[in-house]
């Protein structure tokens, strides 16, 4: 699959435009998308096909001659760790434990905290972000702290 066209995503809680201030996202798509992606120093993919605990090979292909990178292995955190520690500000990234504090990070977010951690991390729900911190992202890893498994199917493909 391939990362489509990156758009800019608000970070507050409840917008998911380009309201400032923004981080740049893109989903999946199975036709590539060829543009210059060296415009975007960090870009936040995400989708169904990505799920928790994954292991993923990127490649980043030049379009007009065929080239490309060495790949780059990405691991995603576990389902519902979205914070490692929280004494250092911002919180450190997930320490591959589920614990309270992930579920009071995205109750921060969703109520607007300044310190809370950032929205291409706890966006959880649905399976496809939304770009929306809702309850629904609070009460999904507060399943997952309290042991529910991934909800999602993930791994649509392409045909």
């Amino acid at each position: 699959m391939w990362a489509v066209a990156p758009v800019p995503v608000s970070e507050l809680p409840g917008v998911p435009g380009p309201a400032p201030p923004v981080f740049i996202a893109a989903t999946l798509g199975c036709v590539a998308d060829c543009m210059d992606w060296s415009l975007f120093p960090v870009v936040h993919v995400s989708d169904a096909e990505i799920v928790p605990g994954g292991e993923y090979v990127i490649e980043f292909v030049n379009c007009s001659n065929d080239l490309s990178s060495p790949n780059l292995v990405a691991l995603t955190a576990d389902w519902g760790d979205v914070l490692g520690d929280c004494a250092v500000v911002p919180c450190s990234p997930p320490n591959g434990i589920v614990e309270i504090i992930d579920v009071v990070g995205v109750l921060d977010k969703f109520t607007g905290k300044p310190a809370a951690p950032v929205k291409a991390r706890v966006d959880v729900e649905p399976a496809v972000p939304d770009r929306i911190i809702a309850i629904g992202d609070v009460v999904r890893v507060l399943d997952a702290f309290t042991g529910d498994p991934y909800p999602f199917a993930g791994l649509v493909g392409c045909p």
